[in-house]
């Protein structure tokens, strides 16, 4: 039975040597394999490079996001409080005016009935 190997053969030009290399089926096989590992492994490192890349993209698009919100919440809170720090000076100042106006009693308002709790 004849061996069962791959004769692969190198013919430079010109007058150069011919060489000739023999390898067994079982070597091939082995290369084929390791090269097919090798091309898969390269695959994967490839996918996941592209996934985290747009992964790192979402990323930054969240962070201007959550930026904008959270500057959006502290300025809608700094004019709630101007605006309830106004009001509550407009019902203090209506308080001394209707106490300077009725000079022979003072009267007594209940504020927290007007300016509902924060």
């Amino acid at each position: 039975m004849p061996a069962k190997r791959f004769t692969i053969l190198i013919i430079p030009e010109g007058s150069h040597q011919v060489r000739r290399f023999g390898v067994s089926r079982t070597v091939a096989k082995r290369v084929l394999a390791i090269s097919v590992v090798l091309a898969l492994g390269f695959a994967g490192l490839v996918t996941d490079y592209m996934m985290t890349s747009l992964d790192r993209n979402e990323l930054q698009r969240l962070q201007v996001e959550n930026l904008s919100q959270d500057l959006e919440s502290r300025l809608s809170s700094i004019v709630l409080a101007s605006i309830v720090d106004t009001a509550t000076g407009v019902f203090l100042s209506i308080a001394t005016e209707a106490s300077t106006l009725t000079s022979s009693r003072p009267i007594a308002l209940d504020l927290t009935s007007i300016v509902p709790r924060l």
